[in-house]
């Protein structure tokens, strides 16, 4: 059985598929109380953000339902859809002909969907389901579709992912050494860097060159937009009025000023445990 259905469209198009979305009854959701708010742009800068690589949409009435609306997985670069819609199979999914990625891009997906969860959810029942389906990919696939993966992974800067997700089962290990990935220490310190490196806020102000985009991320980190704050479940105060969102800002801004200092300490280490994961010298067993 499935619990959502995930959709991945262009960036181009991520307004359409928004304004589509609504008139089916659907509303984006941002918070733990699956509260849809259907006034959401997708396209307004809340996205990035909230750093997220989906926004998720609910519907309550009539038929319910949840779809994940992607422009990209697990946070990779923007050339995804590039790459994954570039050669595409046919599937029947429901009773429908659907379009969908070729075996090789499904089996990049069935690896980052499985690292995603072992890391964020390794409790949840949908953690051991994710693992399955890789272990099942590893086993049933052939070293040449999973080379194709490979190269997916590269063309999109997945590697590090990949790597990390093939260590989590069974002959995944032996697999990545075939494909010339990260394997051992090195992979595992690698893929815990480079999560953490995903979410930094640091990591995105030092991949930004201009002036004028370092200050917007900066202002964005400070001053959230009162779409997020009063869409978001820790901030209830944000939706009573003016007074209840300067007292929600105020909060932000302290839980920011207070978490700096670790979160820049834990991004030093990731960039550094990234290094030394690259260095000939400590991945012996590649």
């Amino acid at each position: 059985s499935y619990s959502d259905v995930d959709l991945m469209v262009a960036g181009g198009d991520l307004a359409h598929a928004h304004r589509v979305l609504v008139e089916r009854g659907f509303g984006p959701v941002v918070s733990d109380d699956a509260v849809p708010v259907p006034s959401l742009d997708p396209t307004a800068g809340l996205w990035d953000e909230l750093g997220w690589h989906a926004i998720t949409y609910h519907r309550a009435e009539g038929m319910p339902g949840w779809v994940d609306l992607h422009r990209t997985l697990s946070r990779t670069q923007a050339n995804v859809w590039d790459v994954l819609s570039d050669r595409t199979d046919r599937l029947q999914v429901g009773g429908r002909e659907l379009e969908v990625p070729v075996l090789a891009g499904r089996a990049l997906i069935v690896a980052l969907h499985a690292l995603q969860h072992r890391v964020h959810n390794p409790d949840l029942p949908l953690a051991g389901k994710a693992l399955e389906d890789l272990r099942r990919a590893v086993a049933g696939a052939d070293l040449a579709l999973w080379r194709e993966t490979a190269r997916m992974a590269a063309s999109v800067g997945a590697e590090i992912q990949l790597a990390g997700a093939l260590r989590l089962v069974s002959g995944g290990q032996e697999l990545a050494a075939r494909l010339g990935l990260l394997v051992g220490e090195a992979a595992d310190m690698a893929t815990r860097a480079l999560l953490v490196m995903r979410v930094s806020r640091y990591e995105r102000l030092a991949l930004t060159t201009d002036l004028r985009g370092r200050v917007r991320l900066v202002a964005r980190a400070l001053f959230p937009s009162r779409v997020l704050l009063r869409s978001c479940s820790f901030y209830p105060r944000a939706r009573r009025g003016r007074v209840g969102l300067a007292i929600a800002y105020a909060s932000w801004l302290s839980m920011v000023i207070r978490r700096a200092p670790s979160g820049m300490r834990a991004w030093h280490r990731a960039r550094a445990d990234m290094q030394a994961a690259s260095n000939p010298s400590r991945t012996a067993e590649r």
